[in-house]
């Protein structure tokens, strides 16, 4: 399964003032669930991590960020769907390249900047048809077709990385927090950034 999305602005409103004493806070930086692209940005207000399943997952994690919402279509294969009316997506693959004693060992840590595995970490704006459609809970999801969409892959020359500011989870509820900014470099040399910082919902399934 492939996604993309676009991310991540930052916006800094400083304060001026004259004749301020050395107490006065500056106004802190505001963070936007966004990605940019080019001089676009492309909200993400939802945020999904998917991992291995107990007891001996791959070290290894999926962040996804998006405008709409996955879901796990247990119907037949366990595949992960997202929901029809998703214009915009961005996929982070880290993968340590090994397994480890429970989801609760695997590297995905406050404090921590991870680099971005390739084929499977990209960027789709403009979303506009899906493939294998299904009905779960009145709501229709689908498979992103990667024809009708504008794809920003890392496949071969490309690179990125993300940095985790703040990240908690509760592995019985399945959801969390995380607080994390991205970069990336596309194969064409397209520059995307983005962040985001709220709630997550934890999707465990085979990646």
């Amino acid at each position: 399964m492939k996604i993309t999305a676009k991310l991540f602005a930052l916006l800094f409103f400083a304060t001026i003032t004259f004749g301020c004493g050395d107490d006065d806070d500056p106004t802190p930086p505001t963070v936007n669930n966004e990605f940019t692209i080019q001089g676009t940005d492309y909200a993400t207000p939802n945020a999904y991590i998917i991992m291995e399943p107990n007891p001996n997952p791959e070290d290894a994690f999926f962040l996804f960020f998006t405008n709409g919402s996955l879901v796990l279509d247990t119907s037949v294969n366990s595949e992960i769907l997202m929901s029809t009316n998703t214009t915009n997506t961005t996929v982070l693959l880290v993968n340590h390249g090994s397994t480890v004693s429970g989801q609760q060992n695997i590297n995905l840590n406050s404090g921590q900047s991870y680099a971005l595995n390739k084929d499977n970490s990209l960027s789709a704006t403009n979303i506009t048809a899906f493939t294998s459609i299904a009905t779960i809970n009145g709501n229709q999801y689908g498979e992103p077709n990667e024809t009708q969409a504008t794809l920003y892959e890392i496949e071969n020359s490309g690179s990125g990385s993300v940095t985790v500011n703040t990240f908690t989870v509760d592995y019985v509820a399945k959801t969390g927090t995380i607080d994390c900014t991205y970069t990336m470099t596309d194969d064409n040399g397209v520059p995307i950034t983005g962040s985001y910082s709220g709630n997550f919902s934890l999707i465990v399934n085979n990646i």
